[in-house]
């Protein structure tokens, strides 16, 4: 429901603050992907979920999060703008299945993670690259089954250069959208373009 350098183990959070709705504010940290390109190989993301049952999570998609970790503006924003301490409004929510378990500060993420030899050719083809090394996972995957995948291309099999970085949202089996981002910095933008320009579906 976030994007970072992530994989998809088991990331550790810690809490760091509760409204009096309900809604939970922590501190979300992972493994970079790569950690030989980075230099910081863990990441830390600040995040409010909306509420959680046993079966779903439940966030307001695309502002739910911020890589500003010691701003204490970009935290007052966060907070505005997931509407801290107001009722709860089930109409801006989006949700996913997740077992989310705060009591022992763990969060399961969905293990659908999987390479993408199967349609890696069509996919190099049409953002008009030849074949290269690189990487594709999955970010998230909405309510209609659209899956939304972050591919970087490196300039060697080393991987310690990572050369660019691409959003790619597939439609279909056979139907791709593409979004060339900041391959340095995450670039929120750029991945909310594209889900609403190919029919990304928020809310449930």
């Amino acid at each position: 429901m976030f994007f970072g350098d992530f994989k998809y183990s088991v990331p550790i959070s810690t809490i760091i603050e509760r409204d009096s709705k309900g809604r939970i504010l922590f501190e979300f940290t992972c493994d970079s992907v790569h950690k030989n390109f980075s230099s910081n190989p863990r990441n830390t993301v600040i995040v409010i979920c909306q509420k959680n049952d046993r079966e779903y999570t439940y966030f307001y998609e695309d502002i739910c999060y911020t890589f500003e970790l010691n701003d204490s503006t970009a935290l007052e924003t966060l907070k505005e703008q997931n509407d801290w301490n107001k009722e709860l409004d089930e109409s801006k929510m989006s949700r996913r299945q997740a077992q989310v378990s705060f009591d022992r500060a763990i969060i399961n993420e969905s293990s659908k993670n999987y390479r993408f030899y199967d349609f890696k050719d069509e996919v190099l083809d049409d953002v008009g690259i030849e074949d290269k090394y690189c990487d594709m996972w999955i970010i998230d995957t909405d309510e209609t089954g659209k899956d939304l995948f972050c591919l970087n291309i490196f300039s060697d099999e080393t991987r310690a250069q990572l050369e660019s970085r691409y959003f790619v949202l597939r439609k279909s089996d056979d139907e791709f959208a593409y979004a060339k981002t900041d391959h340095e910095v995450f670039n929120k933008e750029d991945l909310i373009k594209l889900k609403k320009e190919n029919g990304w579906k928020y809310g449930f």
